[in-house]
């Protein structure tokens, strides 16, 4: 349906998911690529690793 505003917005939403997870971004949350030392400093659990990823995706400019 062309002009429809809510399809052109899920549009862009799945544009963007695809972008995040097939791009430069999605390489943040490669766990392997991440620093050890750095792991460990925020904790080797699920909200550390968490908020590792976070904080790379900010990094790496990431739209919130």
């Amino acid at each position: 349906m062309p002009g429809d505003a809510q399809l052109a917005a899920s549009d862009q939403a799945e544009q963007q998911a695809y972008d995040l997870i097939l791009g430069d971004a999605g390489k943040v949350l490669t766990c392997r690529r991440r620093r050890t030392k750095l792991r460990t400093q925020y904790g080797k659990n699920t909200f550390g690793q968490s908020c590792l990823a976070a904080r790379r995706l900010v990094e790496k400019g990431v739209p919130t």
